[in-house]
């Protein structure tokens, strides 16, 4: 085979060959171990789907390195997979759940080559795979079986919503009740870490991308938003506000997308001057958490309306935290070229809302300034339509606070 492209093509051309190769010697074999029940077909089983998962990054990287679980790609060019393709996966994963050979590894490894269905599963395999990703969330389990359950997660997170608002019945139900508390404790620490670079430290950047923009898209959905709310993501997305707020950078998107989350589930709570409290920004964020009750009143407040409300500044977060993340906010769209992704944008409306509220504080008052080149170059970027015209009102009000 002739490669003319650069090492990201030819690592694509070869990943297109080895992964769909891995995983037919992988449901070969183990279709041969549902056979016979030979427990050597099982480790061939096992031995090939690993050696498919390590082409999801270029490079040749450990089977346990993280940066396959956040930024592995386990599908391929024209890769024509239905769901119903996916099934023996889903057994494999169960299997070595309930099995008496139970492999951590092995189900993890399913985990990242199931998060290429981006769904739940075909009808007849739903329940099963909706209980092992419960079951790999728990507390108790290894961060890398925890994570790589997030990552297939949050590749499902449209069919979620989907599910949701288009299905009735015990599944949906069940989706519903179980899923929001599985993700809190596999992002949740358990306990403190001795050092932010370890996997479950309060705040992992790999970990809190996939968390914050799964978040996000569920929070849009009155039913997500009220289950997320009495399981404690409200605690969760703002014991992070520190960390994000410090790790803030042009190549990051946490900032826009906690931004985001907060506004969409902000129920109640009048405005917080930063004058009135100490913000958490005078300290330096570390790896205790502190623990907040998941019985708080803002828990169990129901769903907040669909259409966006005035501004409230829930108690815990001040004013100047605010000005901080929106300001993060507005880079990350601007450096990231969030402007091109539907999804982001239907949260313009409510950032523009909150930064024009914030204009007059002493937080930005003398800071808005900062601002000016990002919400220009975003408002150029933008096609016609609502969200230039909700930019357009924040450009205006910047251009009259420096007249």
């Amino acid at each position: 085979m002739h490669f003319d492209g650069g090492p990201l093509e030819m690592w694509s051309q070869w990943q297109g060959l080895s992964l769909p190769w891995g995983l037919e010697c992988c449901k070969a074999s183990f279709d041969q171990y549902a056979t016979t029940l030979d427990e050597e077909h099982e480790s061939e089983a096992r031995n090939a789907l690993r050696l498919a998962i390590v082409t999801g990054c270029p490079g040749f990287l450990k089977p346990t390195d993280v940066a396959l679980i956040w930024d592995g790609v386990f599908d391929w060019k024209d890769d024509r997979r239905t769901i119903e393709d996916f099934d023996w996966l889903v057994d494999f994963l169960v299997h070595f759940r309930k099995s008496a050979a139970r492999d951590f590894d092995a189900m993890g490894d399913a985990l990242l080559a199931l998060s290429a269905m981006r769904g739940l599963g075909s009808l007849t395999r739903q329940d099963n795979y909706l209980d092992a990703i419960i079951f790999a969330m728990e507390a108790d389990k290894p961060f890398r079986l925890r994570h790589a359950a997030l990552r297939a997660i949050f590749d499902a997170r449209y069919a979620l919503v989907e599910i949701v608002d288009q299905e009735e019945g015990e599944f949906r139900e069940k989706l519903l009740k179980e899923l929001a508390p599985a993700l809190l404790s596999t992002t949740k620490p358990i306990a403190p870490q001795r050092s932010d670079d370890e996997p479950d430290a309060v705040f992992n950047p790999g970990r809190d991308d996939c968390y914050l923009r799964l978040i996000f898209t569920l929070a849009k959905q009155s039913d997500w938003r009220a289950h997320l709310r009495r399981a404690g993501h409200i605690e969760r997305c703002t014991s992070l506000l520190g960390h994000v707020i410090k790790n803030s950078s042009s190549a990051t998107y946490h900032s826009y997308y906690l931004a985001g989350i907060l506004i969409q589930m902000n129920a109640s709570g009048g405005y917080r001057s930063s004058l009135r409290r100490a913000s958490a920004l005078d300290s330096e964020p570390s790896n205790k958490e502190s623990y907040v009750p998941t019985t708080n009143p803002v828990a169990t407040l129901p769903a907040a309306p669909d259409t966006l409300t005035p501004p409230g500044f829930p108690d815990n977060i001040s004013e100047q935290e605010w000005w901080e993340l929106l300001k993060g906010a507005w880079s990350a769209m601007r450096w990231n070229d969030l402007h091109l992704e539907t999804e982001a944008v239907e949260a313009l409306p409510g950032i523009v809302t909150y930064t024009l509220d914030l204009l007059d504080t002493p937080s930005a008052r003398y800071d808005a300034a900062s601002l000016v080149r990002f919400v220009d170059r975003i408002y150029e970027a933008l096609g016609d339509g609502q969200a230039k015209l909700d930019v357009k009102r924040l450009q205006d009000a910047l251009g009259n606070k420096a007249a």
